[in-house]
């Protein structure tokens, strides 16, 4: 049976009434197909070039630099690293602009540093045509 909300009110009926909006039909539909939304987490093998193809990534690397293309269409991508290394430089799409820990890199280059061991949490955001890739060192 659909769901239909106004203003403050939820309610299960068979037919909505003016100004009600049908939340299966949104939700299960559009925003679904849009978002392509899922719980499911990518393990990424570690490589000199890495794509990221859908929403929630993970990679363990030592590496001290590794190459990240998009492919995912989507608005939202979160990359967590587990770095086994004291520091990384990431590069991104050239029309990607970075911050590492507060700290603007004026480009596509992502450089993060700790210790080994330490957890990152990568967030990229797309407006437009441009990436916004921020990084926070979470520790151990």
């Amino acid at each position: 049976m659909p769901i239909f909300i106004k203003t403050g009110y939820w309610e299960k009926q068979k037919q909505g009434f003016k100004g009600w909006l049908n939340l299966e039909d949104t939700f299960s539909s559009n925003f679904a197909q849009k978002q392509n939304i899922t719980n499911d987490v990518t393990i990424l093998t570690d490589a000199s070039v890495i794509d990221l193809s859908s929403i929630k990534n993970t990679l363990t690397s030592s590496s001290a630099s590794r190459i990240f293309t998009i492919s995912y269409e989507g608005d939202d991508i979160t990359l967590k690293v587990l770095l086994n290394t004291t520091g990384a430089t990431y590069t991104f799409p050239v029309t990607s602009l970075c911050v590492s820990e507060g700290v603007p890199s004026g480009n596509n280059i992502l450089s993060i540093s700790g210790t080994s061991g330490d957890t990152f949490i990568i967030g990229i955001k797309k407006f437009d045509n441009t990436y916004y890739v921020v990084s926070k060192n979470f520790g151990q």
